[in-house]
């Protein structure tokens, strides 16, 4: 009917803008909102003279109207806003759009993190917490039943370097600690070792199934000689031959460190692998110096067996290389206390002049040896030995010739006697020697090449000029014909080393008589 209100209370607005609101008709203004009569006149009046068409926009000083008219009711309507709050408005929908997008894509990454919580992580750290559950047993348990260890990363949606990296790692951890509790083991029974030759057994027993050896070598600096000779070999039908005359010919003695070679890159002659090979030598270090080289023998594809195949080869033959190189350093250390302890034993039991066994060990064994006896009934013979006129030969030339003449005469008398005999220096210038499983007649023989090469030696060869001949006087007993214990024996061979002085010395006497005491 062409009438139209709007409640005073209703507030106008377009995107959150304050509008105004003009409804006219034919009859005249019908509402008028949020303007004053005035200003609505005003632009009833530009409305009028600038024939503002429906469904424009139009402008008009500081706003901007838009019209829409309706011509069942011949009406129309006039929608404005201020041009300032219209900035406004855009700034306001910027922030608001801005905040809506910031929401959206926290929203995004909390559901990414739940999936990858949910897919990733849970099943990842639980397979972590398992492997180094697996590691940490490995250092606690024996090895010979350590656990079957995988090393594969089976988890989706992570990439495939991720996967190989911590494959690596898991590798590296579980190798090393695989390794320390061998490594300990090894340590327990090697340095409780005193046959040299076991040590490196054990070794190669230990290490040979982790890392696929063939076939171990260990050669051993013998001083005497300076060559280097075979100690151990894992396969006892090989390397028999293996003595190296100069050991400086060996890359590893030389230069104290380790060598890996393969049959396409030589560097030290004397250790050249065959075909599909791949030799690793090792200096043994014993205390401050080298005593031996330790060879080991691989097939050249050994990085391969039970190893993950995103393990590089040559990030393998590094860790063996550390991992060998830890065990025979170790085997050098029980080395060299054998060695030491060898030493401390000879020094215990030996003359420290002539070399020879002293009088302490020459009483425990002949003891020994005596009781042995008894129970098989075999024979032993002793002799004493004294150089003829020495304290005469002391006063003239002096003590350091004497001194001299004791060590000649020493090393003669062990290089005259048999395997199995033994020789030691008595006191002063007598020796003695026992013979097991010989009689008067078969000491007597081995007395007399001792005599004759003690009075053949060529003392000038060894730097001793101008000196008399030297001659010796021995006397033999035998058990059981002649005493039962230590004291009777060397007691009774003393009588007949005392008669060989009184009949003229350089001669060999036997003990003819029984002993003038009970056998004990």
């Amino acid at each position: 009917n062409g009438s139209f209100s709007l409640a005073s209370s209703y507030n106008l607005t377009v995107v959150d803008l304050p509008a105004f609101l003009i409804i006219y008709g034919d009859k005249g203004t019908i509402v008028i909102k949020n303007l004053n009569e005035n200003e609505s006149e005003n632009i009833l009046h530009a409305n009028e003279e600038m024939h503002w068409a429906a469904g424009s926009f139009n402008e008009y000083k500081d706003y901007i109207f838009y019209k829409n008219s309706f011509s069942d009711k011949r009406m129309s309507i006039l929608y404005g806003v201020k041009k300032a709050d219209i900035f406004l408005s855009t700034l306001y929908l910027s922030r608001h759009l801005s905040l809506a997008i910031a929401v959206l894509a926290l929203i995004n990454l909390l559901i990414v993190y739940f999936f990858l919580k949910k897919k990733v992580e849970n099943p990842l750290n639980n397979l972590l917490e398992d492997r180094l559950a697996v590691i940490m047993q490995s250092l606690f348990i024996p090895a010979k039943i350590d656990p079957v260890f995988d090393f594969k990363i089976q988890i989706g949606f992570i990439s495939k370097k991720l996967k190989q990296s911590l494959e690596r790692t898991l590798f590296i951890l579980y190798f090393w600690a695989r390794g320390k509790r061998l490594l300990e083991e090894f340590s327990n029974i090697a340095l409780a070792e005193l046959d040299k030759v076991n040590i490196f057994k054990i070794l190669h027993n230990m290490v040979h199934g982790e890392l696929n050896i063939k076939h171990t070598l260990v050669m051993e600096l013998n001083n005497s000689t300076n060559r280097l000779e075979m100690l151990y070999s894992s396969d006892d039908t090989e390397y028999n031959s293996n003595i190296l005359d100069n050991p400086k010919l060996c890359y590893a003695f030389r230069s104290s460190n380790s060598i890996s070679q393969t049959g396409s890159s030589t560097i030290c002659d004397f250790c050249k692998p065959g075909k599909d090979e791949m030799i690793s030598c090792m200096p043994i270090i014993a205390g401050s110096g080298i005593v031996g080289v330790c060879r080991f023998v691989f097939n050249q594809n050994y990085w391969q067996a039970n190893i993950p195949s995103s393990i590089q080869p040559e990030h393998t033959s590094v860790l063996n290389e550390k991992f060998l190189s830890n065990f025979v350093k170790l085997a050098g250390t029980a080395m060299n206390g054998i060695n030491l302890l060898n030493a401390y034993k000879n020094q215990a039991i030996t003359d420290a002049l002539t070399g020879l066994y002293n009088r302490r060990y020459i009483v425990e064994y002949l003891t020994n040896i005596i009781y042995i006896s008894k129970r098989g009934g075999d024979p032993i013979s002793v002799m004493m030995i004294d150089i003829d006129h020495f304290k005469r030969f002391n006063d003239e030339y002096g003590h350091k010739t004497g001194d001299a003449v004791l060590r000649e005469v020493g090393h003669w008398i062990r290089r005259s006697i048999r395997d199995g005999d033994i020789c030691g220096r008595y006191g002063g210038e007598e020796f003695v020697c026992i013979l097991p499983n010989s009689d008067l007649g078969l000491a007597t023989s081995v007395a007399e090449r001792i005599r004759q090469s003690i009075k053949d030696i060529d003392y000038q060869a060894v730097g001793l000029m101008n000196i008399p001949r030297i001659t010796i006087s021995i006397g033999i007993a035998q058990f059981p014909i002649h005493g039962y214990s230590h004291y009777h024996l060397t007691h009774a061979a003393d009588k007949a080393l005392y008669k060989a002085k009184t009949e003229g010395r350089d001669r060999v006497v036997t003990h003819g008589h029984l002993p003038d005491v009970g056998f004990s």
